[in-house]
C-alpha cells in the first residue's frame, strides 16, 4: 500500500513537471517582438543593462578594452598615433552614454537593437545613413509610463 502511494505521489510529480514546462507562459523572454515587424533581418538584445554597466568596469573583458591597454596593442601592431586617438573618442563615447542617468532610466532593465531591412537602392547609394534609418530600439523601462 504505502508503495503504491509514493509510486502515485512520484508519477503526479512527474506529471506536473511536464505540464509545467509544457504550458509554461514564454512570452515573458521575447516580449519585444510583439513591437516588431515579421521581416527583421537580426536583432541583438541587452538584458539587465544596469547591472552590466555596474559590474563591467572590475572585468577582464574591460580591463582588455581599457585606452591604456589598447593603445599599446596598436602601438605593437605598428598602428598610427590617430588609430589610438580614434579609439579614445570612441571609448569615452561609449562610457559616457552608458553611465549617462538619462540613458539607463530608459535603456537600463532590457532594450532590444533591431535592424529592419535596408532599402536597396539607398544601400547603393548611401549605406551608413540608410543603415541607421534601418536600425530601430525597442527598450523596456523600469519607470512607469
Amino acid at each position: 500500500m504505502k508503495k503504491n502511494a509514493i509510486l502515485a505521489l512520484c508519477l503526479a510529480g512527474l506529471v506536473g513537471g511536464v505540464l509545467f514546462f509544457l504550458l509554461r507562459d514564454t512570452r515573458e523572454a521575447n516580449q519585444y517582438a510583439r513591437y516588431l515587424p515579421p521581416d527583421v533581418v537580426t536583432t541583438f538584445n541587452l538584458t539587465h543593462g544596469n547591472r552590466l554597466a555596474d559590474t563591467l568596469a572590475a572585468s577582464p573583458l574591460a580591463r582588455l578594452l581599457a585606452k591604456d591597454t589598447v593603445r599599446a596593442i596598436v602601438r605593437e601592431l605598428g598602428g598610427q598615433a590617430e588609430e589610438a586617438a580614434g579609439y579614445e573618442r570612441l571609448h569615452e563615447a561609449v562610457t559616457g552614454v552608458a553611465n549617462d542617468p538619462t540613458f539607463r532610466t530608459l535603456f537600463g532593465e532590457d532594450a532590444t537593437l533591431a535592424l529592419l531591412p535596408p532599402d536597396a537602392r539607398g544601400m547603393s547609394e548611401h549605406p551608413a545613413a540608410t543603415l541607421r534609418d534601418s536600425l530601430v530600439v525597442v527598450a523596456r523601462s523600469s519607470m512607469a509610463g
